[in-house]
């Protein structure tokens, strides 16, 4: 009730010109509200955030290569140095380029990388804190049989700072490797085991909070 009502809306366009190759384009608008807890956690009064946002994308079933243009007015982010919700008045702009490979081999193994080039500039064009210019997924699944499969994913984050304008610590330039199974035991039950952080990589996503090592997972999944 403290806040306005607002209208957004989404229009999208796909065609294809030639075989599976297409050409799409999209342009939408949002409207997002502060939440209780960020109400709750701040100094200051939180505005709603408002973005607009436009892509276009060539590709098929295999590739693509989406170019992306993000305008964010009164951006909300979490200040770590203060433990409470901030605004950023005026527009934050993120613009970039993503190319994304999914393929799948021999009828068992299913390949999937995304790339992600970023460029960021808050209100004054400084550079947003913990935003990598780069950064890679990857991830290949091992189909052993219909019911059993093996997946290996990996995830490089490239040169990023912990404060705006590449200042603060540097907690990028890492990679974070990850190993799943999933055996499925009926139409109901799968139970899966997982190993995050294969590697044991040690990484901060933030500066001054250590993420966990290598972490074994053992787990049942049930869905009716």
């Amino acid at each position: 009730d403290d806040f306005e009502d607002s209208l957004t809306g989404k229009l999208g366009v796909k065609q294809f010109v030639h075989n599976d190759i297409y050409v799409s384009g999209n342009i939408g608008t949002g409207y997002n509200l502060p939440t209780l807890y960020e109400l709750t956690h701040t100094n200051i009064g939180l505005e709603p955030e408002k973005t607009l946002t436009y892509d276009i994308t060539l590709g098929n079933d295999v590739v693509s290569v989406t170019g992306f243009y993000n305008e964010v007015t009164d951006l909300i982010a979490y200040d770590y140095s203060s433990w409470t919700y901030e605004q950023a008045k005026g527009t934050t702009t993120s613009k970039g380029i993503e190319l994304i490979y999914n393929d799948y081999f021999f009828d068992l193994v299913g390949v999937n990388a995304m790339y992600t080039y970023v460029e960021t500039a808050d209100t004054d064009g400084k550079e947003l804190a913990r935003r990598p210019k780069n950064q890679v997924d990857a991830r290949a699944t091992y189909y052993v049989d219909e019911n059993w499969d093996l997946g290996v994913s990996a995830q490089y984050i490239g040169e990023r700072y912990d404060s705006a304008d590449k200042q603060g610590a540097q907690t990028g330039e890492y990679t974070v490797v990850n190993f799943v199974s999933n055996v499925k035991v009926n139409k109901v039950v799968t139970v899966y085991g997982k190993i995050d952080n294969l590697t044991d990589k040690y990484y901060q996503t933030v500066d001054g909070y250590a993420t966990a090592g290598r972490s074994l997972y053992v787990g049942l999944i049930a869905k009716y």
